[in-house]
């Protein structure tokens, strides 16, 4: 069996793959087998900085209006990225571009049913030079 640890604090990573450490004990336990538990390959929580959480909202809310902005931004939110790496390093926040296409349901990013919007590709480059462009403190277009 195998699964994803999700999770915005180090201390409910710890309890969770803890209890999954005392379950699959007894488990094993009751139906007289063997269980192993590997949890070395959990990834750290997606945890943005407000700085940067703030500027690249100011930034969003000015380039695609605030329509096109969530702002939930203070809530947790649940992810297993790469990402949470650099953010451990480096002050950063991580994004999504809302990739439903006019009209259409929105679906898991990892269903069989995912249609990547190809027309948000210029938008998400766009954003990202204007995120650039405040970072360096000149324009490059």
């Amino acid at each position: 069996m195998s699964g994803t640890i999700r999770y915005y604090d180090e201390e409910v990573r710890d309890k969770v793959v803890e209890r999954i450490h005392q379950i699959t004990e007894n488990v094993s336990k009751a139906f007289n087998c063997k269980g192993t538990v590997n949890a070395d390959n959990v990834y750290p929580a997606v945890l943005n900085h407000e700085k940067q959480t703030e500027i690249v909202l100011d930034i969003a809310e000015k380039e695609l209006g605030e329509e096109g902005v969530n702002t939930t931004k203070h809530l947790p939110w649940f992810a297993s990225e790469d990402f949470s790496f650099f953010l451990q390093k480096i002050p950063g926040t991580f994004i999504l571009l809302n990739n439903v296409k006019p009209g259409d349901e929105p679906v898991s990013l990892h269903s069989s049913y995912m249609d990547y919007n190809d027309h948000l590709t210029p938008t998400g480059a766009y954003l990202n030079i204007r995120i650039l462009e405040n970072r360096l403190g000149f324009s490059v277009l």
